[in-house]
């Protein structure tokens, strides 16, 4: 799965895995009323962010290619 990733682009996995990190924190100190209000918050805003991600990283296609060692369609699908 990382076969040719250089050390920018697992720099750059860090950095969006740790956004991740900051996001569901920040989600968890507000109080949901009920679990189904909490799952559907939840997963909405991780989709939300991932959709945000895979958006800002299409214009740097051939970067990412340089980086991660595989097409961009493919990491940027798999994201």
């Amino acid at each position: 799965m990382f076969d040719g990733v250089t050390k920018r682009g697992y720099a750059a996995l860090v950095v969006i895995l740790g956004l991740y990190l900051v996001v569901i924190v920040l989600f968890l100190t507000i109080p949901s009323p009920n679990i189904y209000n909490f799952l559907v918050r939840f997963f909405a805003l991780t989709g939300f962010y991932a959709i945000a991600i895979a958006t800002l990283m299409t214009p740097f296609a051939k970067d990412i290619y340089k980086e991660f060692g595989k097409p961009f369609k493919k990491i940027h699908h798999d994201y």
